[in-house]
């Protein structure tokens, strides 16, 4: 499987920040760029309103910039008491890569926490073509795109039995049924209930 093989090789940065990108872009339901923007200064721990251990931090989005505010923000959910030890937590592999990053020599002159090995910000068509090699990697067929992992998340989820309306906060979807002000003012970090990393 994927997951297994990106997460096999502990020492390697660029397979560690590739398999961030993937577990963020998961976990959030982002648009394909949207990770270039992750503010590495924005990242921190915290709680959700449930008390579960999580990360969050701020980016830019279509949302955002539809409402004229430089940020928006959202989480990852800490899964590392239900993975059996796995390495594969959201949460925990952005805390570690942005620790690593801070430490690249080229770092302190951005605040992005995606970067090449020497601390360089990768710009929004590079993270879409690491999500795009990846599937290549793992033999999806050419059809599928960076935003195509988008779409397969929502539908994985959906068929989890997580409710479109927690999907469409999660990915900054506007529905029928929600609130343009509540959205603006309200909802901050657009936590949810179920946890998607472990759907």
């Amino acid at each position: 499987m994927l997951l297994e093989r990106l997460a096999a090789d502990s020492e390697s940065f660029t397979l560690n920040r590739n398999l961030t990108l993937f577990l963020l872009r998961c976990e959030c339901v982002m648009r394909a760029s949207e990770a270039a923007t992750v503010l590495r200064s924005s990242i921190r721990e915290a709680n959700s309103p449930a008390n579960a251990p999580c990360t969050v931090f701020n980016y830019s989005t279509k949302g955002a910039a539809a409402r004229n505010i430089a940020t928006d923000s959202n989480y990852c959910a800490c899964i590392c008491a239900l993975r059996g030890g796995k390495p594969i937590c959201p949460a925990c592999h952005l805390l570690r890569l942005k620790t690593t990053v801070d430490a690249l020599p080229l770092a302190a002159s951005h605040d992005c926490v995606f970067t090449d090995s020497a601390g360089r910000s990768l710009s929004r068509d590079r993270v879409r073509t690491i999500i795009t090699s990846l599937m290549r990697d793992a033999d999806l067929p050419a059809v599928m795109t960076a935003h195509s992992l988008r779409h397969a998340v929502n539908q994985a989820l959906q068929l989890g039995g997580v409710d479109e309306s927690h999907v469409a906060l999660r990915a900054g979807w506007s529905t029928a049924a929600s609130n343009a002000t509540q959205r603006s003012n309200y909802t901050y970090h657009r936590f949810v209930k179920p946890v998607f990393a472990k759907v």
